[in-house]
């Protein structure tokens, strides 16, 4: 993998650093997210309720196919994750996203990737009342499996064009 294609890479996972100290600061502001053929739909805080935006658009654009992608916080990062799967309630009324994903990178040494020693893979679960579960299953046999669980502001958006 060439440098520049790894820093691409990293670049979309990761958004600038979120001052953990800042309480009055959101989980993360919409505009480092609304690029070209993005548009937010819904957006609640960690207890689902509404801030702006209508899950309706939400559920019409799931109804659509379109490619739906949530803004979450991760440790420091604020992060714009793809679902692979979006399931709604048979209500209407719940909307989630799962993301699975294989994890081997450790961040830089120099200007290469650090290889992470214990490769994972992870499962993230977010849900339009606010829940974000995440699970940790590691390649290595004798690590145990990481869960957590924890509700956040979140933002809906999906491709448009």
């Amino acid at each position: 993998m060439s440098f520049l294609l790894a820093m691409s890479f990293f670049l979309q996972i990761h958004s600038p650093v979120v001052d953990p100290g800042d309480a009055e600061q959101p989980m993360c502001e919409t505009e480092p997210f609304e690029k070209p053929g993005w548009k937010l739909l819904y957006e609640h805080d960690q207890n689902g309720g509404r801030i702006q935006g209508e899950l309706e658009h939400l559920l019409r654009a799931i109804d659509e196919g379109l490619t739906i992608k949530v803004a979450v916080s991760q440790g420091r990062f604020r992060q714009m994750i793809a679902c692979d799967v979006v399931t709604v309630s048979e209500s209407g009324d719940l909307v989630v996203c799962q993301k699975t994903n294989l994890i081997g990178l450790n961040g830089f040494i120099g200007a290469k990737f650090g290889l992470n020693a214990a490769i994972k893979r992870k499962l993230m679960v977010v849900d339009s009342q606010g829940g974000v579960h995440t699970q940790l299953w590691f390649v290595d046999a004798d690590k145990v499996p990481q869960s957590e669980t924890q509700r956040q502001r979140i933002l809906w958006f999906a491709h448009v064009e």
